[in-house]
């Protein structure tokens, strides 16, 4: 969800678009994207939300 909400506000803004005026916008983009999906993924894993729930009721 992190992803595609950033992706579609930055998609969207066709005038301010970090690879038209930074060198490395792009890459600068790509990597926040990359971090803020990495953070939720270990926040859900520590809630336990990775959890096998198929086992539960053996």
């Amino acid at each position: 969800m992190t992803d595609a909400y950033m992706a579609s506000i930055y998609g969207k803004n066709f005038v301010n678009m970090a690879e038209l005026s930074l060198k490395y916008g792009y890459c600068i983009v790509v990597v926040l994207m990359g971090l803020a999906a990495l953070l939720q993924s270990v926040w859900l894993w520590r809630r336990g939300w990775f959890q096998d729930w198929t086992i539960i009721g053996r």
